[in-house]
């Protein structure tokens, strides 16, 4: 009879609404746990659109001074020239910011330019890539700088790439210096 009497207390409302809430909310988990382990079923397919436009292979810098084309991954940056300086152009890469160029036009000689005298007497920092007597070009052996400086009559034009991390700067020079066109 005491066992009859535990059996008609499960059918009342207050246990057993408990009881079957609780058994719900555990098969739930149950369920959620083992569709999450399984494999995904079925497939996907995407439809590869591209609208972004295309930008430009390169663009251009002009003024009194000099002309020349450079990678659109950089923009022009405002720079303040020194007092040798008879031209100066500062451009920075447009989405990391992690490599810079910058310009400068100096009335001076090769062989008393302070940056070809300091890339000469520090062979443990920089390697001679070429030499004319027109220009010299010098890489630094970490490969996070690329530098070249050209004679124009009486002034020279350097040209320096830097990067924070490793990279080939010498395409994105190639492409500056071929592009170079004096304007006076």
């Amino acid at each position: 009879m005491r066992g009859l009497k535990r059996l008609s207390s499960l059918k009342k409302p207050r246990v057993f609404i408990p009881l079957l809430i609780g058994a719900l909310v555990l098969l739930a988990a149950v369920s959620a746990i083992r569709n999450l382990n399984s494999p995904a079923q079925g497939t996907v397919t995407t439809q590869l659109t591209d609208n972004t436009p295309t930008p430009p292979a390169q663009k251009t810098f002009t003024d009194s001074y000099i002309s020349f084309s450079y990678p659109y991954i950089y923009s022009v940056q405002p720079v303040q020239k020194d007092k040798q300086a008879l031209d100066a152009v500062s451009l920075i890469a447009s989405q990391r910011r992690d490599q810079f160029v910058s310009l400068s036009l100096a009335r001076e000689s090769l062989a008393g330019d302070s940056g070809v005298s300091y890339r000469k007497a520090h062979p443990e920092l920089y390697k001679t890539v070429s030499s004319t007597p027109q220009s010299i070009i010098f890489a630094r052996n970490d490969d996070t700088e690329y530098t070249g400086f050209i004679v124009h009559g009486d002034e020279v034009l350097s040209v320096s790439l830097s990067t924070v991390g490793t990279a080939d700067l010498s395409k994105d020079y190639g492409q500056i210096v071929d592009s170079l066109v004096w304007r006076q």
